[in-house]
């Protein structure tokens, strides 16, 4: 929730007014690795990109925050049981564009200042090195 509400403020106050309980998305999205909420298509583009990093399993958070800053527009649009909603089953996302918030690699993605910066580089870049 630390990440969230550093790296996202304007969401994460916007959720405390909606009273979205993050928590219950968070639990899914880190137990099942977005499975149930992405699509079959997604997952399998987002688990690829996982299998190619020696420490993917930390950088999970990472990408769910990434998830979340790509979908901010549309989420503060939303009232609470449709955010719950859409949190719950997520539109199809453009993967290259999510990753490209993503951290770019696993030393900087461990610092929230390096992942909340807008200057955040490409994962493909770091696995294409």
């Amino acid at each position: 929730m630390t990440l969230f509400r550093t790296c996202i403020p304007d969401l994460y106050s916007y959720f405390e007014e909606e009273e979205v309980d993050i928590k219950e998305w968070a639990a899914s999205a880190l137990q099942f690795l977005l499975s149930r909420e992405l699509s079959l298509e997604n997952t399998m583009r987002l688990w690829d990109t996982y299998f190619a990093m020696p420490d993917w399993i930390e950088l999970h958070p990472y990408f769910c925050l990434a998830v979340l800053k790509h979908l901010k527009e549309s989420l503060e649009e939303l009232e609470q049981s449709e955010i719950r909603t859409m949190l719950m089953r997520l539109p199809p996302l453009d993967m290259d564009q999510v990753i490209m918030l993503f951290p770019r690699d696993t030393q900087l993605s461990m610092k929230v200042n390096d992942f909340c910066l807008p200057t955040t580089c490409s994962l493909l870049t770091c696995i294409r090195s």
